[in-house]
């Protein structure tokens, strides 16, 4: 783990843990989330992932978001869990009701039992 994710992953810790879904939201959108910290330096220039030839080497050295962002995002999954933030993302970014967030879990439970 890189010291950016450190310092995130330490800093959303003072954030309520009703609030990690939105975060862990904006960061799947490749987004920094202030309550994570000052945005880290070139972070508008920092690509998400590196292509082409020699990408393995640049993702070992160099930094990329998807770098920065996977530990704090596995950080936020492994403590609020799939199911919550599968529920942000389905009722409050899509605007479905309770009810439809039911029969979607319902069949996304039934899809991925396999």
């Amino acid at each position: 783990m890189n010291q950016i994710s450190t310092k995130a992953i330490s800093n959303l810790n003072n954030v309520p843990k009703p609030e990690w879904p939105a975060i862990y939201h904006n960061l799947n959108s490749w987004k920094w989330d202030d309550r994570l910290g000052v945005k880290p330096e070139h972070w508008d220039s920092i690509p998400e992932f590196y292509r082409g030839h020699f990408r393995s080497v640049k993702n070992f050295i160099l930094n990329n978001r998807y770098k920065i962002l996977r530990p704090v995002m596995n950080y936020i999954r492994l403590y609020v869990g799939e199911r919550e933030l599968l529920h942000y993302n389905y009722v409050v970014v899509l605007g479905k009701t309770e009810d439809e967030f039911r029969g979607f879990l319902d069949d996304y439970l039934l899809e991925n039992k396999e």
